[in-house]
């Protein structure tokens, strides 16, 4: 079983072009906005990818009581307000098997998010094209070098980024995207991903290079 800090930190664009709301980056993509296709795990929907995995952390974990009964840590992040609040929530929880398993349950998610289903075509549309344009690329401002990379640094693993690629490669190829629910078979799933995203692109990717990159050269 792998941990995702078996992928690669890379050498990203010095000078991305970034937008902000207030004083964060902001990624169209980001897992805290209701975009896309509705995303199910262990009987709960939503619109928002965020509150499916902050409830995958530790699922089953008691969290709290209401109305006499003991919530489960998924029960209680499904009733969060906001996808800032779900967040918050899953600061610090995780089990034994998530670090072997995260990879695989964000992929899991994405995959449900950006299938190309009926209603969806809008979306999937808008990360094919951002694919075309480039690598996609998860910047952030708050230091965060697993899922993205930094712009304060131009480094990280990019992981969001790298899955997001993956998913439109394989749209682009098959027209379908296969979907990974069955959480046995996560760490298997996880480890397999980090062989491939590792080797997708470069180790390096400068601006001079990302402005090469082309449709043909990524898929």
């Amino acid at each position: 079983m792998l941990q995702m800090e078996a992928l690669p930190i890379r050498k990203y664009c010095d000078d991305p072009y970034v937008e902000y709301s207030g004083r964060w980056v902001d990624n169209w993509f980001s897992n805290l906005k209701a975009i896309g296709a509705p995303v199910r795990f262990r009987g709960f929907e939503t619109n928002t990818l965020e509150f499916a995995y902050v409830a995958a952390k530790n699922p089953e974990m008691s969290h709290a009581i209401q109305g006499g009964r003991v919530l489960t840590f998924a029960e209680a992040v499904f009733q969060a307000e906001t996808a800032a609040e779900a967040k918050k929530m899953g600061l610090g929880v995780q089990s034994g098997r998530w670090k072997f398993t995260c990879l695989a349950a964000m992929d899991s998610f994405q995959r449900q998010r950006w299938a190309p289903v009926p209603g969806n075509e809008v979306w999937v549309q808008k990360l094919l094209d951002e694919a075309q344009a480039g690598p996609i690329i998860e910047w952030n401002n708050w230091s965060d070098l697993r899922w993205g990379v930094c712009v304060e640094r131009s480094r990280g693993r990019n992981a969001l980024g790298l899955l997001l690629s993956s998913i439109a490669q394989e749209i682009v190829e098959t027209g379908e995207l296969q979907q990974y629910p069955d959480e046995d078979t996560w760490p298997q799933r996880q480890a397999e991903l980090i062989e491939k995203l590792s080797s997708m692109f470069p180790e390096s990717l400068s601006a001079k290079d990302l402005a090469k990159t082309s449709q043909a050269s990524l898929f």
